[in-house]
């Protein structure tokens, strides 16, 4: 069998190409953008075929609060650059820690600070510890994370006067997966489960709920 090179025969002057696919101008309708071209391939004849595909259009996320937004002066940034001061007892941790990656509520690797003091407290019984928490902050000891998930520009506002942090509570809580605000520094009380922000006390006295079964965070 011969394994020479093949020879190819050379297109003929001013002989016409054929072009592979049809055009599309950009004139044409929306429809026509979303065809799929498909070839097959039959000895000695190429053929192109189209087969429509309906477009699906991507759900927007859920937007923010309607609050004004906040100047870059009131939007917390992490990492600190020094470590946080406990609310609770004033301590300051001397080490930063980190989540475990096999943690079941989405918060593997992310780093934060807890008081050692305070959960030591709550070891020995004191009523500052809970047995079973509604949110990460409430666990003994915890002051804040150290990173910039669930901060935005129109969160709602703490009672610092800074931009809050969306939060998720976690599987073991009484409102497991639902969303709460709390203060991103770390150094107020402000807390609230409503996604409008409005904290536990100011919706019992406007007659709302305290807490809002469809807050689902959109920030994490």
């Amino acid at each position: 069998m011969c394994m020479g090179r093949r020879s190819i025969k050379a297109r003929e002057p001013n002989s016409p190409v054929q072009a592979p696919h049809p055009a599309i101008s950009i004139d044409d309708d929306l429809s026509s953008a979303f065809q799929s071209l498909s070839v097959h391939s039959v000895p000695g004849k190429t053929t192109t075929s189209t087969q429509h595909i309906q477009a699906i259009p991507t759900p927007l996320p859920t937007p923010p609060p309607s609050n004004p937004s906040f100047p870059p002066s009131k939007i917390p940034t992490f990492p600190r650059s020094q470590p946080p001061k406990c609310r609770r007892c004033g301590w300051i941790p001397k080490y930063r820690n980190t989540v475990l990656s096999s943690n079941p509520n989405g918060n593997a690797d992310r780093p934060y600070y807890i008081c050692v003091k305070c959960k030591e407290k709550s070891a020995n019984g004191s009523p500052n510890g809970r047995t079973k928490t509604s949110r990460q902050r409430d666990k003994p000891g915890w002051i804040s994370w150290d990173d910039n998930i669930g901060i935005h520009r129109k969160n709602s506002p703490c009672f610092c006067g800074y931009a809050s942090r969306q939060d998720r509570a976690g599987v073991d809580s009484y409102y497991p997966g639902g969303g709460f605000w709390t203060c991103a520094l770390g150094a107020c009380d402000y807390l609230s489960y409503r996604e409008d922000g409005l904290t536990i006390r100011e919706a019992q006295e406007k007659g709302f709920d305290s807490y809002d079964d469809g807050f689902e965070p959109w920030l994490l």
